[in-house]
């Protein structure tokens, strides 16, 4: 956990949507410096919708995804391919993210939401006009689809093999 992950930010999120009298909960996985920050930022503010589940693994992680709609990742930093999107992706949750690093080369709009990184209330409406436009089933076929056609390892590996036949 970092700060230039958005950590923060998607709680501030959350936390608007919810008095904006849309239900939202935020599940808060990993561990890092910012830990003890956060412990002490969710005991004083002490909503009921967000929770930490500290480092997940496993069924444990699996689980995490399985009970999630969405992945809320509204991150400052110059990612490469974060592995929780793909994750996100592979488990066919709605993906709410920045365009930062190497995100934008992947990430489609049929995916869900890439927002401009400007505030976070108009983080807040992408994400309102998302719920009212969208379909959320359409959007995680199309993501768990996605995963299996471009982000398994098998598939990779036979792209990588199929370029290295061309030139030798």
């Amino acid at each position: 956990m970092e700060e230039k992950k958005g950590l923060f930010e998607a709680i501030e999120i959350v936390e608007e949507l919810n008095k904006r009298e849309i239900k939202a909960s935020l599940i808060i996985c990993g561990n890092g410096l910012l830990k003890a920050k956060l412990v002490d930022y969710l005991s004083e503010i002490n909503k009921p919708y967000i929770a930490y589940k500290g480092l997940v693994f496993g069924e444990e992680k699996a689980k995490v995804f399985r009970d999630s709609n969405a992945l809320l990742f509204p991150s400052f930093n110059p990612e490469g391919m974060p592995t929780v999107i793909i994750e996100a992706i592979a488990y066919g949750l709605v993906v709410f993210t920045s365009p930062v690093g190497g995100i934008p080369d992947f990430f489609k709009k049929e995916m869900g939401v890439m927002f401009s990184i400007n505030s976070i209330s108009s983080m807040v409406d992408e994400i309102i006009k998302y719920s009212e436009t969208a379909d959320r089933q359409q959007t995680s076929t199309h993501n768990k689809k996605f995963a299996r056609e471009n982000l398994f390892a098998s598939v990779r590996v036979e792209f990588i093999e199929r370029e290295i036949r061309k030139i030798c």
